[in-house]
């Protein structure tokens, strides 16, 4: 239900909803256990939107290496923390810190979730723009041909993803984020 509430853009009552779960999850299952991470991991993208940045960092230091300890259990998890921590790194332009941590989600993504799957399309993306930020036009333009790949299997070629990141597939755009 948090997830949802934060899709409709309804940050506070997501946040509300989310803290609930996690409280419950808590007392219930314990600070470790898979759901309980996986609650606190949906209520990072409602500290970046709320502009949080010193309580995501902590959260996101705190979580990762408990995500990384759960394996496969916790890899879609895992994924999402990552490009939280990739948004905040473009957000304080440490760009080559942002692109380690996109390519990572995405890999992990791939892995657990599949080549197509919606989360996976998207940390390419991220992938695909913390890489234009780079100085190395080649290598952003091998990064964008292998979003537009992905986009192009999972979504077809007319969606806007697919125009943009085949326009910039033989020139890079800086400052497309």
């Amino acid at each position: 239900i948090g997830t949802g509430l934060q899709g409709l853009g309804k940050y506070d009552v997501a946040e509300q909803t989310l803290r609930a779960a996690i409280e419950e999850s808590t007392r219930e299952m314990g600070l470790r256990h898979p759901l309980t991470l996986s609650g606190r991991v949906a209520l990072t993208p409602v500290q970046r939107f709320k502009d949080r940045e010193t309580e995501l960092r902590s959260e996101l230091d705190a979580l990762i290496p408990l995500l990384r300890a759960n394996g496969p259990a916790s890899a879609a998890d895992l994924a999402l923390a990552l490009s939280n921590v990739a948004h905040l790194a473009i957000d304080q332009r440490r760009f080559d810190d942002a692109r380690a941590a996109a390519e990572e989600a995405h890999s992990i993504s791939e892995r657990a979730l599949g080549p197509t799957h919606d989360s996976t399309v998207s940390y390419a993306l991220l992938a695909a723009i913390t890489q234009q930020r780079e100085d190395d036009p080649e290598g952003a333009i091998v990064v964008q041909r292998r979003a537009l790949d992905l986009v192009l299997r999972a979504y077809g070629a007319e969606t806007p993803h697919a125009r943009v990141l085949d326009a910039q597939s033989s020139a890079p755009i800086a400052g497309l984020y």
